[in-house]
């Protein structure tokens, strides 16, 4: 038995026992043509409440096994991936600012309990950074009201909670999570592209939506946002990244499976991409034992540019081993090839990293906590 993403899987069964057999019964094409399915019964296996701590009636997951099981999933359905992987960052971004705003906590265990998906609306589709969103608030008694677009948006049309970023009347950043059936808010078709279709990544438009106090976490001035922000950045780089490994992962697999590509092109293959994931782990120990603070949200994002080229390259190189019958009659091969491409246009944007980075290389670094 080849223990090529074995790790993974048995990270992935451990915590879902049950579910891991559903990956097998079908191909991977056809899962990503049944994705809400796929996504139904994830909901109710309880994956939607991996980061959440027992405590709250979550599976209190820590960062390393979450990268492993994000990875798994990723390599048996992008599309299924992508929505958790929206969904996982925002919950292990609600926890930390559960600590700070205590009634959060009851958000967490409505999600864990009822098994709820979250939509993470921070994309606005407009040249504006992640700290100063255009979508803008005005305050009135008991809470504000919201009007704006936010676009893309994963889970638009499976989403039970919405969480976003929005501009307060003083400047402030805040983030809030109000349910998706709350008055004034209607999702638009979007996304036109034909792969990743089950992530129903579409257009949410906010028009006088009352949004009550208890439901909005006021994270401060965009240029000195508090950590919650910036780690809720670090915990969505983990599990991108973890998800485009195991896309890329896919392809390596099936390049082991032919059986005909010599020892050493694949030991190159696997090499490559086990030392991608073993710079990922290292961030996700790092952060989860509170290591370097102030440095390692920059370093995430040095790990993430080089990982980016990485899969990039062995990609392409697993599709031309695999020959070009395999690519020209399995729709598997270039789709997967396509949906690794996508890995380039999530956030940060290059300008935004560059502001990090500048911050980071003139002595101004951005520190990042992580909440046990």
């Amino acid at each position: 038995m080849s223990l090529f993403l074995e790790k993974e899987r048995q990270v992935f069964r451990q915590y879902f026992p049950t579910i891991d057999e559903e990956f097998g019964k079908d191909s991977l094409w056809d899962r990503e043509k049944h994705t809400d399915e796929l996504l139904q019964q994830a909901k109710e296996s309880g994956m939607t409440a991996l980061m959440i701590p027992k405590e709250y009636g979550g599976k209190g997951a820590t960062a390393l096994d979450a990268i492993y099981i994000q990875r798994w999933i990723a390599s048996k359905s992008p599309s299924l991936a992508v929505s958790l992987m929206m969904h996982q960052f925002s919950v292990a971004s609600l926890i930390e600012a559960a600590t700070i705003q205590p009634n959060l906590q009851e958000v967490l265990k409505q999600i864990a309990e009822n098994n709820l998906l979250l939509a993470s609306a921070f994309a606005e589709g407009v040249e504006n950074t992640l700290f100063s969103p255009t979508v803008q608030a005005k305050g009135v008694e008991g809470g504000i009201i919201v009007n704006g677009t936010k676009k893309p948006c994963t889970n638009s049309k499976t989403m039970d909670l919405l969480t976003a970023s929005v501009g307060l009347p003083n400047g402030d950043l805040a983030v809030i999570t109000i349910p998706s059936n709350t008055e004034g808010i209607h999702v638009n078709d979007f996304w036109e592209h034909w792969i990743l279709k089950g992530t129903h990544t579409e257009e949410v438009v906010l028009k006088d939506v009352f949004v009550p106090n208890a439901c909005i976490y006021r994270a401060g001035p965009p240029e000195s946002v508090d950590s919650t922000i910036t780690n809720g950045l670090l915990w969505f780089e983990l599990f991108m990244i973890a998800t485009y490994i195991g896309v890329t992962s896919t392809l390596v697999e099936k390049v082991n499976k032919a059986n005909r590509v010599p020892l050493d092109r694949l030991f190159e293959l696997m090499a490559e991409l086990e030392g991608a994931m073993t710079s990922l782990e290292g961030i996700a120990f790092k952060f989860e034992s509170k290591q370097y603070e102030q440095s390692i949200l920059q370093e995430t994002l040095f790990a993430r540019h080089a990982i980016d080229k990485t899969l990039e390259r062995l990609s392409t190189q697993s599709a031309k081993m695999l020959g070009g019958l395999q690519y020209l009659t399995s729709k598997e091969i270039s789709y997967l090839l396509l949906v690794n491409q996508m890995i380039s246009f999530h956030p940060p944007s290059k300008t935004e990293t560059l502001q990090m980075f500048e911050l980071y290389a003139r002595g101004i670094e951005q520190e990042v906590t992580v909440q046990q």
